[in-house]
This record gives C-alpha cells, sequence and structure tokens, in this order.
C-alpha cells in the first residue's frame, strides 16, 4: 500500500500512446528522473539493494538508447518539417522581395538546423554504441580478473 502511494505523484504520466507526442524531450527527461526515483524508493524500502537495481535501471536505460534517439529524430524531423512549411507559408505570403528573401534565409537555415539536429542525433547514437562496448569490455574485464584472483587463491590455498 505504501508503495502505490509513492507512485501516486508519479502516475499522471503513465498513458498510452507515444510519450514525445503528450510531452518534449526535456519534459520526458523531468518526469523519468521523478519515476526513477519513486521506483527506487519502493524497491529499496522492499529490501532491495538500491544501488544494484539502479545500476539495471540504467543498463536497460543504455540498451534502449539508440531506440529513444530514433525517436527523438523522428519527433525533431517532425516539428523541423512543420516550422519549415511555417516558414514557406510566410514566405509566400511576403509582399515584398527584400521579406521574400528574409523568409527564404529563414527556410534555409531551418533546413540547415535539421540536417545539423540530425548529424548530432547520430553522433549521439554511436557514442551510446561506443559507450555501450565499453561497458560490456568492462565488465568481461572484471569477470576476467575476478577470475584470475580466485585461481591464484585457490593455487595458495593449495
Amino acid at each position: 500500500l505504501v508503495a502505490l502511494h509513492r507512485f501516486e505523484s508519479v502516475k499522471k504520466y503513465f498513458h498510452h500512446g507515444p510519450a514525445l507526442a503528450r510531452a518534449g524531450p526535456v519534459e520526458l527527461a523531468r518526469q523519468w528522473e521523478e519515476v526513477k526515483e519513486a521506483f527506487l524508493e519502493t524497491c529499496d524500502s522492499g529490501g532491495w539493494c538500491r544501488s544494484s537495481v539502479a545500476d539495471r535501471l540504467d543498463k536497460w536505460v543504455r540498451a534502449a538508447e539508440s531506440e529513444r534517439l530514433r525517436k527523438l529524430e523522428q519527433w525533431n524531423a517532425f516539428h523541423m518539417a512543420s516550422e519549415d512549411r511555417d516558414s514557406r507559408r510566410m514566405c509566400r505570403s511576403l509582399a515584398s522581395r527584400e521579406e521574400r528573401c528574409s523568409g527564404q534565409i529563414r527556410a534555409l537555415v531551418a533546413r540547415w538546423w535539421a540536417r545539423e539536429s540530425r548529424r548530432r542525433v547520430k553522433e549521439q547514437e554511436r557514442e551510446a554504441r561506443r559507450d555501450a562496448r565499453s561497458y560490456e569490455q568492462d565488465r568481461r574485464g572484471a569477470a576476467a580478473r575476478a577470475a584470475v584472483e580466485r585461481r591464484a587463491a585457490a593455487g595458495e590455498a593449495a
């Protein structure tokens, strides 16, 4: 019952449908931190090791990074296209040549910004993949060191 009460403050974030359609990336990150904290508090009060649960959550978050970045790219593309349409519409409605040129420059900047955003998302995906590989290598290295230490300890005991 206490656990359910902890989730009372964050249940408003649980809806059907795409989360990015309801809130932007910044708001979703803030909501995730609230939900995560409520979950960790519940696990902690249930007797689970908070740090190991947090580590598992972080691992799952890293595993879903590429999908999250893909959805963010789609969200960005949709909003950039919408801004582009608005910019073109405005450009057509402007009266003077100077105003049309100004609108064309804004449209050009919006397209450049969209392209730059896609490039940044791809770079973040590459970094996430590198981080995941590094995490896996660190985990394997730690396991190998532990095995060597166990063998050495077994050799000393004999």
